[in-house]
């Protein structure tokens, strides 16, 4: 039930972005065999996606540390968490957002 669940969050939030990345696609075919992000192509982004009632902020370090370990190069991890009857809300590190929104912020 709750890899149903999951798989409805991941349509959800390509739904979402596929204005700003037209190719993205879910990864469950790779995913399984080779690992990765739920997501691809998204640009310089390696998104995972959570939700439900499984969106508990004690899990927010751990998802975001899988999101940085299944980042290529040269992406930024991040991680959408969709709590149940919720808005959905971007996770990512505080520094990598600083240089999305003042280009000459140095880390």
């Amino acid at each position: 039930m709750s890899r149903q669940i999951g798989k409805s969050y991941e349509a959800k939030v390509v739904r979402l972005l596929r204005p700003i990345f037209p190719l993205i696609r879910r990864n469950w075919l790779e995913q399984s065999a080779k690992g990765g992000s739920d997501l691809v192509n998204t640009g310089g982004y390696a998104i995972e996606v959570k939700g439900g009632t499984y969106a508990k902020i004690a899990k927010v370090k751990k998802w975001l540390e899988q999101a940085r370990k299944e980042a290529e190069v040269g992406k930024i991890p991040l991680v959408i968490v969709c709590p149940r009857d919720e808005k959905p809300y971007v996770v990512m590190d505080l520094e990598n957002w600083l240089n999305l929104v003042d280009k000459d912020y140095k880390v």
